[in-house]
């Protein structure tokens, strides 16, 4: 970083400490059955081989920064995030921009054993990237997912606080196309501070999918839209 913190950055790395398929392609066919519990425990935890940075510059209410990661899974399959986005404050108003992407690159099926790996991979991957704070949407046999998103605040009085955001995500690399398409976030809330450490808060949000029929919110319902109304009081110790 630079002394006023205009300019701030990091590079990072971390180790998979063995973390591998080794151990169960060894005992294949009967370790198949082991695949859910390892799955589990290198989500929970488990070490993952990943490289990356970011750089950010933030001056006279603007802010730009960009970031990118590789992610080794235990499989051998290295997957790409890019991020890049802005921000820009002005008197009561707060806009923002961002684009984000996941992009697998699994291996080419050669032999039963690097089929085993890319199917662990993509049960990591599955779970990783149908988890709320990835899409919250169930991922099939795709192999890419983008971001984009938009959105603006107001600070009407200095109680009361307003914000609305747009995300559209783009899933795309089935092979069957069954779980290509589109996704639409929509989110608007509203919070009001009481104190400094006490507020209330009311949200409401909308999804919606369009495209391949796998392409779904989740899997036991299968449902393709879903609206959230939120609301609570917020208490800092």
């Amino acid at each position: 970083a630079t002394p006023d913190r205009s300019f701030v950055g990091s590079l990072q790395y971390s180790f998979d400490e063995n973390n591998d398929t080794k151990a169960l392609e060894a005992g294949l066919p009967a370790s198949a059955a082991q695949v859910p519990a390892y799955v589990a425990s290198t989500l929970n935890g488990g070490a993952w081989q990943t490289a990356g940075g970011y750089l950010r510059y933030a001056a006279n209410g603007f802010a730009l920064g960009g970031g990118y990661m590789r992610t080794t899974l235990p499989g051998g399959t290295d997957v790409d995030a890019w991020t890049l986005g802005g921000s820009y404050r002005t008197g009561p108003w707060y806009f923002s921009t961002g684009y984000g992407m996941n992009k697998a690159k699994y291996a080419t099926v050669t032999s039963t054993i690097q089929g085993f790996r890319n199917s662990v991979d993509r049960a990591i991957l599955g779970q990783f990237w149908a988890g709320q704070s990835n899409g919250g949407f169930q991922p099939g046999d795709a192999d890419k997912r983008q971001l984009f998103k938009v959105g603006v605040g107001y600070q009407m009085t200095p109680q009361l606080n307003l914000g609305a955001h747009y995300f559209r995500g783009k899933q795309s690399g089935s092979v069957t196309g069954a779980s290509n398409g589109n996704v639409n976030f929509y989110v608007a809330v509203a919070d009001y501070a009481f104190s400094k450490r006490t507020d209330a808060y009311f949200g409401v949000d909308h999804t919606s999918i369009s495209g391949g029929t796998a392409l779904v919110l989740d899997a036991a319902s299968r449902a393709r839209s879903r609206t959230g109304i939120t609301a609570g009081i917020r208490h800092r110790f």
